[in-house]
């Protein structure tokens, strides 16, 4: 039975993905929508190691900056935020509810 964070991601990882954990840059971006790996890839130049994988992945490694943080922040945050927010309203509109997983 896995009991931290750590051998989550050391278990995980690896089996889902068919990298290695030194493969893995200091960030990762997991997601369930190909599109956005696909934009992902297109972003940072970047290639999907294996797209028959359970969850495919890519490796962007160098692209989190000071400058990368702006540029993001500026062409994306908000329209990301009023996504949300109008997902959410739907939701609330149709009598749906959300359930957030976290790790304590």
């Amino acid at each position: 039975m896995m009991k931290s964070k750590e051998d989550i991601i050391n278990n995980w990882l690896p089996r889902y993905t068919g990298n290695k954990l030194y493969e893995f840059g200091k960030y990762i971006l997991l997601t369930n929508f190909n599109e956005y790996l696909k934009l992902f890839c297109e972003i940072t130049n970047s290639e999907v190691v294996d797209w028959d994988r359970p969850i495919p992945a890519a490796n962007g490694n160098g692209i989190k900056t000071e400058e990368s943080d702006r540029q993001v922040s500026e062409k994306f945050a908000r329209d990301h935020l009023r996504i949300g927010i109008d997902s959410m309203l739907e939701l609330l509109n149709n009598g749906e509810s959300v359930k957030h997983l976290k790790f304590d």
